[in-house]
Parts: C-alpha cells; structure tokens; sequence
C-alpha cells in the first residue's frame, strides 16, 4: 500500500497519514508494555521504528515478486513477535 500510495498521493498527504500511524504504533507500544506484553528494555521510538522499516520491507519484497501478501504477512507476523517480545528474565 505504501508504494501505490506514494505513487498516487501528494508527498505531504503520505507524510501526515504516516505521522498518524506512527502515533498509533506508540500507543500500541506504550499499552502492550503496560500489560508486560511487550519488552521494555528498548526505547518505544526504537520499536516503532522496526515495526515501520518491517513493514516497509515486507512491502518491498511482495513488490519484488519475492513473497506473495500471505508470505509476507506471515514472516511480518514472525518477525515482530520476536522482536516486540518481552526478554525472558
């Protein structure tokens, strides 16, 4: 989506849809930390930060013929598990 919307959209349209989805990551972020779901010894930009580059890379692959949408959600849905995961104590 991210690439058919840069090709569609204003620069500026994309840039606020993204700056509202970077807030919602936060607040995802900051509840599954408080639910001691998601780890806490990482800054939350830091996480917000992977779940967007992960999902930008899942785009990129399917765009590229190396995943279909199904495969990349499933190796999205890996990927971000182990990473937003909290560490084992």
């Amino acid at each position: 989506m991210l690439h058919a919307a840069r090709r569609a959209l204003p620069a500026e349209a994309v840039h606020d849809h993204h700056v509202g989805i970077l807030s919602a990551l936060e607040r995802l972020i900051t509840r599954g930390r408080q639910k001691g779901a998601f780890r806490d010894d990482l800054p939350s930009h830091w996480l917000v930060g992977t779940i967007y580059a992960l999902v930008q890379a899942a785009g990129d692959q399917v765009e590229a013929g190396q995943f279909t949408s199904e495969e990349a959600l499933g190796a999205l849905e890996a990927t971000l598990v182990s990473a937003l995961r909290q560490p084992d104590a």
